[in-house]
């Protein structure tokens, strides 16, 4: 298994041209078959866990600068009026965490810390506005997905140390325990992971090569095995990705697609801001991909585009 780059060492590219990167997008531009911009992000950053709660998204901690500075941010999106809310800080510093949303509170699995990478695992109710710690993973992870499905949060792949791993791990509320879960086909990190028609589906990705690959794997927690699923239109990694009862969708720098049943994956509209490390949420009839880190200037970004949902 070839070894993979640490981020710490893509860190340091990452924001080689740092600053905002939204001021050269098209705007205007409604039609259903384009991106639009919306109100970007209060920071530039990427690599950042997020979730959508109640129609609304939540984006935590991430990074941001030539060095890779951590964020501790928590800032929530409202989609209906396309309008940023700053929140509590994050007790903790973390990026490239696996971002979900379980119980109605955001879940802030692993990352790298200022200390190394962790499994250590932070909860924000918005109920409270407040953080606390939950149960960490069995195993310090990044660049992991997480998503919860069946009343119970799953982590998949991601890195340990340098190399990617197939590991699964799902976590029981009522237990406050983590187990393993049946582990992915393949070693994989940069993954999405989404609920989708009673499944977990995990797309794209980099495989242990360090290759981003057309992969999806399903996963039904009453079968207890990973199946393959239908292949995605191109590879992609670092990749947000969302559903909606209509499809499952997916971007990633230039590359946006759409799975229907019927049509399988399609390539879309590529993004007006072509980046990577971003979120993809689907509210208010439209989908939001949300900050990143901007290819090919390599520039964390404040940018959010939206696209009007396909009928």
């Amino acid at each position: 298994m070839r070894r993979l780059a640490a981020l710490g060492a893509a860190a340091a590219a990452i924001a080689v041209l740092a600053g905002s990167a939204g001021s050269g997008v098209e705007t205007g531009r409604a039609a259903a078959s384009v991106w639009r911009t919306a109100t970007p992000m209060p920071e530039r950053r990427s690599y950042f866990a997020s979730a959508q709660i109640a129609g609304e998204v939540y984006v935590a901690a991430g990074m941001v600068g030539g060095d890779g500075r951590y964020l501790p941010n928590l800032d929530v999106f409202d989609p209906a009026r396309d309008a940023w809310t700053r929140l509590p800080d994050m007790p903790g510093l973390a990026r490239a965490a696996a971002g979900a949303a379980f119980e109605g509170r955001l879940y802030v699995v692993g990352g790298q810390t200022p200390g190394g990478v962790t499994g250590r695992v932070w909860t924000y109710d918005p109920a409270t506005r407040r953080w606390t710690r939950a149960p960490s993973l069995p195993a310090p992870r990044y660049n992991a997905a997480a998503a919860a499905l069946d009343g119970r949060l799953y982590v998949a792949g991601g890195v340990a140390g340098v190399e990617a791993v197939r590991s699964v791990f799902a976590y029981d509320p009522a237990t406050r325990r983590w187990s393993r879960a049946p582990s992915l086909p393949q070693a994989v990190h940069t993954l999405a992971l989404v609920p989708h028609g009673g499944e977990l589906w995990a797309i794209g990705g980099f495989d242990a090569a360090g290759d981003a690959v057309r992969s999806v794997w399903t996963y039904r927690p009453g079968d207890r095995s990973w199946r393959a699923g239908p292949r995605l239109a191109a590879p992609v990694a670092m990749v947000g990705a969302t559903a909606t009862g209509a499809g499952v969708y997916a971007a990633s720098e230039n590359v946006f697609e759409r799975w229907t049943p019927s049509r399988g994956w399609r390539l879309g509209p590529p993004l007006a801001v072509p980046r990577h490390a971003l979120g993809l949420y689907a509210a208010a009839g439209r989908l939001w991909a949300v900050g990143g880190c901007v290819v090919p200037i390599l520039a964390d970004s404040r940018v959010v585009e939206s696209l009007r949902l396909p009928a």
